[in-house]
């Protein structure tokens, strides 16, 4: 990804992305729907939909708020990948966190200590890293992180090797980072285990936006989440569905502020609908993988 531009965290930490000529595709409301047989990888049940928030730390407290509000609101399930050097206890966003996590739709997952490619961190550098992550989360709400989701979805053997001496037990990326025989799989009655050296892999299976090589984001119209939603239910068994909070803020002149856009919230709750519709149970991380064995 072209680092060029950095748009600022708390406490000093950057999310690189190129925000200069940033375009959105023209909204399109849901027209076609995920058709009643989905056909999953467990012939025996609809298929499961995870919906994952990533960069939940950033500046942009009020926008990911807003995204959070609106799966409280559906009474919808949300796995929220923090970054946990910029979780302060004393904003709003916290309150928030807790709040969901109490009542038991929000799922807790590292993003990391800061946002940085871990893949070109040592071992060592990872290690600490995800310690001090899991350590400050065991603080902060009594739980320990089981699930990493690595910032730009890049990840190497070493991070493997530091989750499993921490006690994390899955990892989300993309598929271009977890290879096919590594991906956990739904098949038969219970599952099939399908983990690299004792950690799950769940990739992202479909995104609200897509990211070009230049850091370019566009925002990806609900149909075709629809789509790879249904692709990744016949393959899988269910969908891991990526969220950012940048997609969900204002621009002014090309960069975000944290001024929520409206018309990008009502996609998400659409979205949403959608899948409920179809009898597409929204679940967490852990409850996908516990469900199946």
């Amino acid at each position: 990804m072209n680092l060029e531009n950095k748009l600022t965290f708390g406490k000093g930490t950057a999310i690189r992305r190129k925000l200069r000529g940033y375009k959105w595709q023209v909204k399109t409301r849901i027209s076609e729907y995920i058709p009643q047989r989905v056909n999953p990888a467990d012939g025996n049940s609809c298929g499961y939909v995870v919906f994952r928030l990533d960069d939940v730390g950033s500046d942009l407290i009020i926008t990911t708020s807003a995204v959070m509000d609106a799966f409280l609101k559906k009474n919808c399930s949300l796995s929220l990948g923090l970054v946990m050097n910029n979780i302060d206890t004393n904003n709003a966003l916290f309150e928030k966190i807790v709040h969901g996590y109490k009542l038991g739709l929000f799922e807790l997952a590292l993003h990391g200590w800061d946002h940085v490619d871990y893949s070109k961190l040592s071992a060592k550098e990872q290690h600490n890293s995800l310690c001090k992550a899991s350590e400050k989360m065991q603080q902060l709400f009594g739980k320990p992180a089981t699930i990493f989701i690595p910032p730009f979805n890049s990840f190497g053997d070493s991070t493997i090797e530091a989750l499993i001496k921490i006690g994390l037990t899955t990892i989300s990326s993309t598929l271009n980072y977890e290879v096919e025989k590594d991906i956990f799989k739904i098949a038969g009655k219970s599952s099939a285990l399908v983990i690299s050296r004792l950690v799950y892999h769940l990739p992202e299976t479909a995104s609200f936006e897509r990211w070009d090589r230049h850091g370019h984001a566009t925002r990806v119209p609900n149909t075709q989440v629809l789509k790879n939603i249904e692709h990744s239910v016949r393959k899988y068994g269910y969908a891991i569905v990526t969220l950012h909070p940048i997609t969900f803020a204002k621009l002014a002149d090309g960069k975000p502020i944290d001024n929520v856009d409206e018309s990008q919230i009502s996609d998400l709750t659409a979205l949403i609908d959608s899948i409920n519709s179809q009898n597409l149970p929204i679940m967490s991380f852990s409850k996908l993988t516990c469900s199946r064995h």
